[in-house]
């Protein structure tokens, strides 16, 4: 079992549209439950997620929308947000930011997409996230290789640009919303000769912007162990292992935290930043929040 405390995870994903709310939602609560998973950063993919998985689930979630959802042929990869071709719509997305039923944008999917994070159709996105003082999940790097599933099956994604997965294309935005609090997710994964990672645009992206943070997805969990770990180890050598957070896109969370435990280096006051405290501090989580959390992991000990 991975040190005791509660864990945040912050690359979840709700069921694709048509695929069953209630079940999905069961079976990804009790994996967090299993896990000691206290809280979920969660990609919805439809407006009823919403009252689905959010309102359904109380405290467990933090959601909010996928954006732009890529063009799909065939299950199982429906289109989400499809009544809005792929992009949700605004109106509806400030209503929820106000409403507070929403807490944050992404997991933005512009590389999917095959579009760049400055394109105007992203920008009103960008601007509500820094009114609303929201933190954005942003795809990046070149995966999925075109090898994997999800693309070689054709069902999926034909606009798929992996060259949009570059973190340097967000400085543009940083720029204009120096604020904006970015979780850059799939940090480190790649693999040769087509979809090796933008390593130094993302280390150099970290150096300079404090608020932008990340997870190893899916690295830590479909790559060997060691490649894992020494992405792990570069990161934290080169001074950014209060900015690593823990999460699975789905994976089963326990063979990750497995191998968190196994990683001799690591101090128990690290894994615990990897775990909890660098997100709880990146989503401002309030006092009372956190005993909460810390009470709920308590009691299922």
């Amino acid at each position: 079992a991975h040190a005791p405390g509660p864990v945040i995870e912050v690359h979840g994903q709700a069921s694709w549209p048509g695929a069953g709310d209630a079940s999905g939602r069961a079976d990804a609560l009790a994996e967090m439950d299993a896990n000691g998973i206290v809280l979920s950063l969660l990609y919805i993919n439809d407006p009823g997620d919403v009252s689905g998985w959010l309102d359904a689930a109380p405290g467990r979630f933090i959601g909010g929308p996928a954006m732009p959802c890529p063009v799909t042929r065939a299950a199982p990869y429906y289109r989400c947000f499809a009544d809005s071709e792929g992009w949700p719509d605004l109106a509806w997305i400030e209503s929820e930011l106000r409403r507070g039923r929403i807490g944050l944008l992404g997991e933005m999917l512009y590389v999917y997409a095959g579009i760049d994070p400055n394109d105007p159709r992203m920008s009103p996105y960008w601007r509500l996230a820094a009114r609303y003082d929201v933190p954005v999940a942003v795809h990046i790097n070149r995966g999925p290789p075109p090898d994997s599933r999800i693309r070689r099956d054709g069902a999926c994604c034909p606009d798929f640009d992996g060259e949009m997965g570059n973190p340097a294309l967000l400085r543009s935005v940083l720029e204009r919303h120096p604020r904006l609090r970015i979780i850059i997710q799939h940090v480190g994964t790649g693999r040769a000769p087509d979809s090796l990672p933008f390593d130094e645009e993302t280390f150099a992206l970290l150096r300079d912007y404090p608020l932008v943070y990340l997870d190893l997805t899916i690295l830590n969990s479909i790559a060997p162990p060691e490649a894992h770990e020494r992405e792990l180890r570069r990161l934290v050598d080169a001074g950014f292992g209060g900015r690593i957070m823990f999460g699975t896109d789905g994976q089963p969370a326990g063979p990750i935290l497995r191998r968190l435990d196994t990683i001799p280096w690591l101090t128990a006051d690290q894994r615990r930043a990897i775990l909890y405290d660098n997100a709880a501090r990146f989503l401002r989580l309030d006092p009372r929040t956190d005993a909460a959390h810390r009470d709920r992991s308590s009691a299922s000990r």
